[in-house]
């Protein structure tokens, strides 16, 4: 869900588990990726993503972030040649990150819409 105001950046919402929340409030994940669907093709620079938990035990909390840049890649594998620090901080190699991937997006997904990274700041 996107929300607009004339002159002002959309407000996109969007999941991602604890671990890569907490990643952002401490300024250790800069990029997120994700697949280059319609849904995050509509994400522009300047955009506020409002990200929240995927476990919704742990309540309604809600982080900001302002995106400052998007990079197409092809495959997972490439966009975290270049950013796997910022993307997966504590993931050691390529070869695992693309795992973490794999449990989300499946290859043919992969293949089909390529990927973006989402460089982001947090502003709130």
């Amino acid at each position: 869900m996107a929300s607009q105001k004339q002159g002002l950046p959309t407000i996109h919402t969007r999941r991602l588990q604890p671990c890569y929340l907490e990643a952002i409030r401490e300024g250790k994940k800069t990029v997120e990726a994700r697949l280059a669907t319609e849904k995050t093709l509509a994400t522009k620079e300047q955009d506020i993503i409002s990200f929240s938990s995927t476990d919704e035990s742990l309540g309604a909390e809600q982080l900001k972030v302002q995106v400052t840049r998007l990079s197409r890649y092809a495959t997972f594998e490439a966009l975290l040649k270049d950013y796997l620090a910022e993307c997966l901080p504590g993931v050691s190699n390529v070869e695992e990150g693309c795992e973490i991937y794999r449990k989300i997006y499946s290859k043919e997904e992969e293949q089909k819409f390529g990927v973006v990274a989402i460089h982001i700041k947090l502003i709130e």
